[in-house]
C-alpha cells in the first residue's frame, strides 16, 4: 500500500503540474491572438499609408519614385519586403531588405510567403487580404485611384520576433514550473509533517495493536483539530476494548467455574444414572433367570414331550433376553453401542448348550463380524436368532443325525444379513413359509415384517437357508 505521504506529494504535484499547464496554454492562446492582432495593427497601417503614396507613380509608370516610396518601410525592422504590381498582375516594383538592385521581374525576386501561382488571384481583387504563413505575415492591399483600381501592393512581415517572445515566454514558463514544483514539494513537506506524519504515526500504532494484541499501546496527541481528535478517540477506543476485554475475561472465569460446577453436578447424576440402569438390567436378568429356574424345574415334572419341547423353546427365549440384561449390567454400558456380532456368539453358544447338543454331531461354524447397534434392535435380533437357530436345532437334523450349522453376519449399507444355514434333510416339497403353522418361523416372520425387513428361507440342497435382512435405523 502507498503510504500517505507519497499520495499526498504526488497529489500536489499532479495537481500544481495541471494547473501550470493549463495557464501556460491559455497564456499561450492568448499570446498568439494578441501577438497577432499587435502585427495587423502595425503593419496593415504602413501598407495601406504606402498604397496611397503609389497611386501617382503607378498611374504615371514611374517606378523609381515607386520603389523609393517603397523603401520608406525600412523603418519598421519586422518588413522583410514589399512589392508592387499594376493592374495586369505584373510586377512594377520592389523592396527588400539587404538588397540593392535595380527593378527586376517576380520571378527573379524571392517571395518569402508564396509563389507567383498563389499570390494571383489575390491581386485581381479589389479588397484587402491578410494571410498568415509559418514565419510571415502577408498583407495584399488594392491601389485605387479614380474609383478603379490600379494595382496591388503586396508587404510581407517577418513573425520571427514573435517566435523571440514565445520562446522567452516559454522559458519563463519553466522556471514558474519549476519553481511551483518546489514550492509544492516544501509545502507537502510541511503538510507531511502537520497531517500526514501523525496520520503515519496513528496507523502504525493501529497495525502493532493488530498484529501483537497489545491494547495498552496509545498514540500520542499533538496540537489540536481532526488530527488530535482522532488520536484521541482512538485512544479512548483502546481503553473501552481493554475494559471490555477485561469485564469478558471476569465473566468468563466465572462461566467457566459454573460450567465446571454444572459438569460435576451432571456426571454425579449421570455416574447415578448409570447405577440404577445398572440395578434395573441386574434385577431383570435375576428376574428372569427365577423365570428360566421355575420352567426348569416344571419341565422335570412334565413327561409330555409336546408340552416339555415348548417350555423349552420358551425357556431359549427367555434365556436369549436374559443374555442381554446380563451382558449389559457386567459391561456397564448403555443402551447405544452395542456389539451384535459378539452377542450373538455368546447366544448361539448358549443355545447351543440349552438343547444339549453333543459338540461331536453338530458342529457350529461362526462367520460374524461387528456390528454396532442399539438396545432395541439387539433385543429384535436376538429374538429372531433365537428362533431360527432353535428351528434348526429342532427340524434340521435327526436325533442321532451328525450335521454342520453355518451363522454368518454381513452389513450392506444401512443393513444387516442374517444367515443360518444347514446340511440337514431340508424343507417338505409341500412347504410355504405364508402358510406355515410352525410358531418360531410365524414369530419370525413378523418380527421382521415390523422391523419393515425381509425374511426368506431357501433350499440349498442339501439343507435349508435362513436369510434375514434387517435394517439398522429406522425407515
Amino acid at each position: 500500500m502507498t503510504p500517505i505521504r507519497l499520495q499526498l506529494q504526488r497529489s500536489l504535484l499532479v495537481t500544481i503540474g495541471v494547473i501550470v499547464l493549463l495557464m501556460t496554454i491559455a497564456f499561450f492562446l492568448v499570446e498568439v491572438v494578441s501577438f497577432r492582432q499587435l502585427v495587423i495593427e502595425s503593419v496593415v497601417p504602413k501598407a495601406e499609408l504606402v498604397a496611397i503614396h503609389l497611386r501617382r507613380p503607378l498611374a504615371l509608370r514611374d517606378s523609381w519614385s515607386a520603389q523609393e516610396i517603397l523603401a520608406t518601410l525600412a523603418t519598421d525592422p519586422s518588413i522583410e519586403g514589399a512589392y508592387l504590381f499594376n493592374r495586369q498582375t505584373q510586377p512594377f516594383a520592389y523592396y527588400q531588405q539587404s538588397r540593392r538592385a535595380d527593378q527586376v521581374t517576380l520571378h527573379k525576386t524571392a517571395l518569402p510567403l508564396t509563389d507567383k501561382e498563389e499570390i494571383l488571384p489575390l491581386l485581381a481583387t479589389n479588397s484587402r487580404h491578410i494571410l498568415f504563413s509559418w514565419q510571415h505575415l502577408s498583407v495584399f492591399v488594392p491601389i485605387i485611384h479614380n474609383n478603379e483600381t490600379i494595382g496591388t501592393v503586396y508587404v510581407v512581415s517577418t513573425l520571427i520576433p514573435f517566435y523571440l517572445r514565445l520562446l522567452w515566454w516559454l522559458l519563463a514558463a519553466i522556471a514558474a514550473t519549476a519553481i511551483a514544483i518546489y514550492a509544492g514539494l516544501m509545502i507537502a513537506r510541511k503538510l507531511q509533517e502537520r497531517i500526514t506524519a501523525p496520520i503515519s504515526d496513528l496507523a502504525g500504532m493501529m497495525q502493532i495493536v493488530s498484529r501483537d494484541g497489545d491494547l495498552t499501546q496509545r498514540a500520542e496527541v499533538k496540537g489540536q483539530g481532526e488530527i488530535a481528535t482522532l488520536a484521541n478517540g482512538f485512544n479512548q477506543m483502546l481503553q473501552a476494548i481493554n475494559h471490555r476485554d477485561d469485564e469478558l475475561l471476569t465473566i468468563n472465569f466465572g462461566l467457566e467455574e459454573r460450567i465446571a460446577e454444572r459438569t460435576q453436578a451432571l456426571n454425579a447424576s449421570l455416574h447415578e444414572k448409570d447405577l440404577l440402569l445398572r440395578e434395573v438390567h441386574h434385577r431383570v436378568k435375576n428376574n428372569l433367570q427365577i423365570i428360566s429356574s421355575l420352567l426348569s424345574l416344571q419341565m422335570k415334572k412334565i413327561y409330555d414331550p409336546l408340552a416339555k419341547e415348548s417350555l423349552r423353546t420358551s425357556l431359549s427365549r427367555i434365556r436369549s433376553i436374559s443374555l442381554i440384561h446380563e451382558k449389559l449390567y457386567l459391561t456397564g454400558r448403555q443402551a447405544p453401542g452395542n456389539d451384535l456380532g459378539a452377542y450373538l456368539r455368546e447366544l448361539a453358544e448358549e443355545i447351543f448348550r440349552l438343547h444339549s447338543i453333543a459338540p461331536e454331531r453338530i458342529q457350529l461354524q461362526l462367520d460374524l463380524i461387528s456390528v454396532e447397534t442399539d438396545f432395541d434392535r439387539l433385543v429384535h435380533l436376538a429374538l429372531i436368532f433365537n428362533e431360527l437357530l432353535t428351528n434348526t436345532f429342532k427340524h434340521a437334523f435327526a436325533p442321532t443325525e451328525a450335521g454342520v450349522v453355518t451363522i454368518r453376519l454381513r452389513r450392506h449399507k444401512n443393513q444387516v444379513i442374517l444367515t443360518v444355514q444347514d446340511n440337514g434333510k431340508g424343507l417338505p416339497d409341500n412347504f410355504l413359509l405364508e402358510t406355515t403353522s410352525t410358531v418360531g418361523l410365524q414369530l419370525t416372520n413378523n418380527l421382521v415384517r415390523q422391523a419393515k425387513g425381509q425374511f426368506n428361507l431357501l433350499r440349498n440342497p442339501p439343507g435349508t437357508e435362513a436369510v434375514v435382512s434387517y435394517p439398522l435405523a429406522a425407515s
